[in-house]
């Protein structure tokens, strides 16, 4: 995929996402006004780098209303950023303050994207782990802490008596080696991050390199095996 379809293909991930505003290619054959009720978000390929690895900048520019409030700006370069985390070879956003455009009275944003893939595969990426004690790099991870609460009421009370959280770790890592698919209840360290997730389980792993685990538990690094 290059840079160009890449681009494609999050603008139309971002329409179906986030209707409450308008995206455009930033050098589409139709002119966009920026005089719009609705938010406004141009995108272009700011730099793709090719040669053993590929990279690729796009470039994100969000034009609101006179109207809106700073904080919509954020909602919806939140959730491009979500969304573009789902993409195999995210490595990297960064997102611009809100300012006064004075040409037309409303706020603008800068939001930009990062991919990359490193020697021309998987597994390739500037984001360090360690996986089973083994150090190894991927393009990018997402954590997301989940859990079950039980809750036990005596007969006839209203007030419960106990309440228990079960917490659930899961970790999405993208720019894998297909190898690493074969790993079962293994342990797993974000870059220099003092946890360590244990007994992982993968629950699913993409023929892009993409893998998403659970993890039984986490506990301080020091703490392993302790």
């Amino acid at each position: 995929m290059t840079a160009r379809e890449l681009l494609g293909s999050l603008l139309d991930t971002f329409r179906e996402g986030i209707p409450g505003a308008v995206f455009q290619e930033a050098y589409s054959p139709e002119p966009a006004s920026r005089r719009r009720e609705k938010p406004l978000i141009t995108g272009q390929v700011e730099e793709e780098v090719l040669g053993a690895g590929w990279e690729a900048r796009l470039g994100f520019a969000l034009y609101l209303p006179g109207s809106a409030r700073p904080g919509e700006g954020l909602e919806i370069a939140g959730k491009m950023v979500e969304a573009a985390q789902r993409e195999p070879l995210f490595a990297e956003a960064v997102l611009g303050p809100a300012q006064p455009e004075k040409a037309l009275g409303g706020l603008k944003m800068i939001c930009s994207l990062r991919f990359a893939q490193g020697n021309g595969g998987s597994g390739g990426g500037s984001c360090p782990v360690t996986l089973n004690g083994t150090a190894c790099r991927v393009s990018g991870w997402k954590e997301t802490l989940g859990g079950r609460e039980t809750v036990l009421t005596a007969t006839g009370e209203r007030e419960p008596f106990y309440r228990g959280f079960l917490p659930e770790y899961t970790v999405e890592l993208q720019g894998l080696d297909r190898e690493l698919a074969l790993l079962e209840g293994f342990t797993l360290r974000l870059g220099t991050s003092p946890w360590m997730y244990t007994g992982c389980q993968w629950k699913s792993f993409t023929a892009a390199g993409t893998g998403v685990l659970t993890a039984a538990g986490r506990v301080k690094a020091e703490e392993e095996g302790g």
